[in-house]
Formats: structure tokens, sequence, C-alpha cells
């Protein structure tokens, strides 16, 4: 999950436009929020609660859980297919390992 401030002199939006880029080919799940206007720490009280959310929304399907609250707005996640997450996650104890995500992966790519 990258959180970024399109006017950041610090990192730089393309820093994290490679960033993204590079997990995508890697297959991980991802995504790139840029925000307008904000630079290296957001200061828009709107920005930083889209941003906690966001990362609360990230979890929550990476993880494969349900998260709570009416401010919480779905968007894209790049490389995540939810019934992957169902799958590796047989037991539903909400805990998913490394090793159960790459396998399940492999199997999938196999399988194309």
């Amino acid at each position: 999950m990258l959180l970024q401030g399109d006017e950041d002199k610090i990192v730089p939006p393309n820093q994290a436009e490679l960033m993204h880029e590079a997990l995508l080919a890697k297959g991980l799940p991802c995504a790139l929020k840029m925000y307008e206007g904000e630079q290296h720490g957001f200061r828009k009280a709107e920005n930083i609660e889209d941003a906690l959310n966001s990362e609360l929304y990230f979890y929550s399907k990476v993880f494969g859980f349900t998260c709570a609250g009416d401010d919480v707005v779905p968007f894209a996640i790049d490389n995540l297919d939810e019934a992957d997450i169902s799958e590796i996650d047989a037991d539903k104890d909400g805990v998913l390992t490394k090793e159960a995500f790459k396998a399940a992966k492999a199997t999938k790519a196999k399988g194309k």
C-alpha cells in the first residue's frame, strides 16, 4: 500500500510509481494512492482520514477480515483475487502465512 503526496519533494512521486510497478511485476497485492496537493506527511485532515481508512481497507482485503465502519471507501487492489485469500486461509482463522500465499500463487500460475 503506497500513499503518496503529489508535491512530495523528499520522496518524489516517481519513486512511489517505481515501487508500485515493481510490486505489480512480482504479482504482489498492492495499491498506489496519490494525494493531490500533499507533500511528505499529509496535512489535510480529509487526506489523513482517507489514508488511515485506506490502510484498514487494504489490510482487510489482503488478510481476509471484514472492516467495520461507513467511512471506509473500497478501491482497487492490484494483483488481489479475493477468492485466493479464502482458499489460502482454509481454516478461516485470519492468519495467512507467506508460505501459504506463495504456494497458492504458484498453484494458480500453473493452472493458467
